[in-house]
């Protein structure tokens, strides 16, 4: 209904009298910020913080929608980077576009016609929404960031205060969001919670741990300790690190130079040793390391790209250009952008082969997305490239992963994944898909609910030199299901079966357990001098179990005439241990 609505508040105020081209009326949705409230009712805007538990969503997590700035009086560069995001957004998710132009009338008309002159001939799954951002393209700073009650209950979004004289951009376009998608709005705009904060000064990995840098003591009368509670409060943090502005980053945003791709991995750029912000970013990634874990209680692990200089051969320092204020210049890759199964890489130039080198690097890191290079060599003079003028929209009903990647194990061990499930309906079932030596097939097993939110499975033990390639994929009881990494077997997380050591006392213990006959055909027994009963499971080479006996009296025999000649496990667990026994079927 409310889609509908929108439709028609479009029809009415003839927002499209110039020639356009057919659209889809279920994908196409037009209002005007100054009157939705006809319509789309405004939402509540809460200056204290929320009553309950709230979690700030990581950008990797699955988006409804991103939103982006449209002023007529965008220069032509700046108007083909925002159409180049919006053509390839759009065929992930909606695309929430606010559009002005202060001398202009029927904005929204003359914003498709901008379109269509870059190269568009439809405007499936756009959202068109007219509104004064006193011309700022840097929605990544004022725009509404997401989050979530109970960690996956419900959606909200929060906003906090922008410089005061860009007052339309810091009001207007995160009302206009919450209107939209229909939900409060938590504003830290009043005392004691008026915090400055800008969007691209912050990264953050979904469990509480968020980075950001020193300019945000600049812009508050805060301490540190005060700053903490209030970002605490508003957006759940619980590990807010800061690190050391750096010294030739006009805008002193994290994004520049910093991305972080999954809970655990940070893509850092890299200037020649020596030159530019180097130095800084050099101390600033040592500090980090040497005092903090990630959320799970681990080392960071950290990659590198490169700081490329400008087309002139300067980079963003006192003796180059780009150091001169409005020439920008600090070229970034790590500025990117994810839209689900789709990353957006800013690109400049290829006279020096940077481009081609970065985007070779996403790639390598983030197998199985779609890797995107947008060209942003006009916009990077003005301090920002895709992350600056874009922002995410995180699903209202998001179901979430949490697992921390194995990318080892021990030979002749079961390879145990776990996992943390969410969702508002509850979990319905979850397998992990594993394929063995990039094997292109993936078989499933299931996991098993351990207690409330965590699941498990064991893979079979491997011997040494094995890979194995796997992911993990949930469904919700109200039918949602998502895979993590989210592409699935296209881009598989990687096991190295490497490690060679086996606990003493399993050896001992597994030296007590003898199976007999082995070969066999029709029968075996497991001998052991231990007076107990055991849960007994036997698996095929693919990892799937195809027989459990719950309490195995080590005096019967076990019936194997049904089964193939082949290689099996025999997995013998006994007070709270796993033996694991290869058993060989044959004739």
């Amino acid at each position: 209904m409310r889609q509908l609505f929108i439709i028609f508040w479009g029809l009415i105020f003839g927002v499209a009298t110039l020639a356009q081209p057919p659209v889809k009326s279920s994908y196409i949705s037009i209002f005007n910020s100054d009157n939705d409230d006809l319509f789309l009712p405004k939402q509540d805007i809460i200056t204290q913080p929320p009553s309950f538990s709230v979690r700030s969503m990581a950008e990797w997590e699955e988006l409804e929608a991103i939103a982006v700035t449209w002023d007529l009086d965008y220069s032509f560069g700046k108007k083909k980077v925002i159409a180049d995001i919006i053509s390839h957004a759009k065929e992930e998710v909606q695309v929430l576009i606010f559009c002005a132009g202060k001398n202009f009338s029927n904005i929204i008309g003359r914003v498709k016609l901008d379109l269509q002159d870059l190269g568009f001939s439809d405007f499936d799954n756009l959202i068109f929404n007219e509104t004064d951002f006193d011309e700022r393209v840097w929605i990544r700073d004022f725009g509404a960031h997401t989050i979530y009650k109970n960690d996956v209950e419900s959606r909200f979004l929060i906003d906090w205060l922008y410089p005061s004289q860009f007052e339309n951009a810091d009001e207007k376009v995160p009302s206009s969001m919450s209107s939209f998608y229909q939900t409060d709005l938590f504003a830290t705009t009043t005392a004691p919670y008026d915090l400055r904060f800008d969007g691209g000064n912050l990264l953050t990995d979904g469990l509480g741990m968020a980075i950001t840098s020193t300019h945000i003591y600049d812009d508050n009368i805060y301490d540190e300790s005060t700053i903490d509670w209030i970002m605490g409060e508003f957006l759940g943090f619980e590990n807010f690190i800061k690190l050391q502005k750096l010294p030739y980053n006009e805008i002193h945003h994290v994004d520049m130079h910093m991305r972080l791709l999954d809970e655990e991995t940070i893509l850092v750029g890299e200037f020649p040793e020596g030159v530019a912000d180097g130095p800084q970013i050099e101390e600033n990634l040592d500090y980090l390391i040497s005092n903090f874990k990630t959320s799970f209680g681990t080392d960071f692990k950290i990659h590198r790209i490169p700081m490329p200089a400008d087309e002139n051969g300067q980079f963003a320092d006192e003796n180059g250009a780009c150091s001169k204020k409005g020439m920008g210049c600090y070229y970034t890759y790590t500025n990117a952008f994810f839209i689900n199964e789709l990353i957006l890489v800013p690109i400049y130039f290829d006279g020096n082969g940077m481009d081609e080198i970065a985007l070779k690097k996403w790639e390598e890191l983030m197998p199985g997305y779609k890797i995107v290079g947008i060209d942003c060599s006009e916009i990077i003079k003005e301090y920002g490239a895709i992350h600056c003028v874009t922002k995410e929209i995180g699903v209202a009903e998001p179901l979430r992963i949490i697992h921390k990647k194995l990318e080892s194990a021990c030979e002749n061990e079961p390879i145990k994944i776990e996992a943390r499930l969410q969702h508002k309906s509850d979990m319905k079932a979850a397998q992990v898909f594993y394929s063995v030596n990039e094997n292109a097939n993936f078989d499933a097993v299931d996991m098993t609910r351990t207690n409330g939110e965590n699941w498990e499975v064991e893979l079979p033990a491997f011997s040494a030199g094995t890979k194995i390639s796997y992911y993990i994929n949930a469904t919700a009881n109200n039918g949602k299901t998502i895979n993590r990494p989210m592409v699935g077997e296209r881009g598989p997380w990687k096991i190295e079966v490497d490690c060679k050591s086996v606990s003493t006392k399993n050896k001992i213990l597994s030296n007590k357990f003898k199976i007999f006959p082995n070969p066999t055909k029709k029968a075996f027994q497991i001998e052991t001098g231990l007076n107990a009963k055991s849960k007994v499971t036997i698996f095929d080479y693919s990892g799937k179990a195809i027989l459990n006996l719950e309490e195995y009296d080590f005096q019967s025999k076990i019936n194997t005439s049904n089964l193939s000649n082949g290689i099996y496990l025999v997995k013998i667990d006994f007070n709270k241990n796993s033996i694991y026994k290869k058993l060989i079927i044959n004739d």
